[in-house]
């Protein structure tokens, strides 16, 4: 693949991430590369690499990579903002309350704080593509959080 291939690729994918962004915040976002930390995708595979097996389809990989998602935003809080995020991940889900998502987050929690205790981003968008042959693609947005 050439630069220009790449460089048109790597702006579809960021046009792709600040597309699910708030309005507001579409126009003040700007995509910058990483060097600090390791890509996010990469971050979010590892915590669900033991459960990829179960993904065996687009839908099912989505629905990971977002819990992966909720579990990496949810290690972000202190102990009163982390019982008010779950507070409300429970009203979400209602009745649809499922001992199998509980046990999900707790095991992402727990690889994302062994691995990258110290990374402070927040994901704000990511993106699942199917890349044929069993394989998907894992695109995420984030943004630092602000000091308490």
């Amino acid at each position: 693949m050439g630069r220009a291939s790449r460089n048109k690729r790597e702006r579809r994918g960021h046009e792709k991430l600040t597309m699910h962004l708030p309005a507001p915040l579409r126009d003040k976002c700007e995509i910058q590369i990483n060097t600090t930390h390791p890509k996010i995708s990469d971050a979010l595979e590892y915590l669900i690499a033991p459960y990829l097996d179960s993904a065996d389809s687009l839908q099912r990989m989505q629905n990971l990579v977002a819990l992966a998602v909720l579990a990496w935003n949810l290690t972000l809080f202190d102990d009163e903002g982390l019982t008010e995020e779950r507070q409300r991940l429970h009203t979400m889900m209602g009745t649809h309350d499922d001992a199998d998502i509980e046990v999900l987050l707790a095991v992402f929690e727990m690889r994302k704080r062994e691995r990258y205790a110290d990374d402070k981003r927040m994901i704000v968008s990511f993106d699942v593509s199917d890349r044929g042959k069993g394989g998907y693609f894992v695109q995420a947005a984030t943004t630092l959080m602000r000091s308490q």
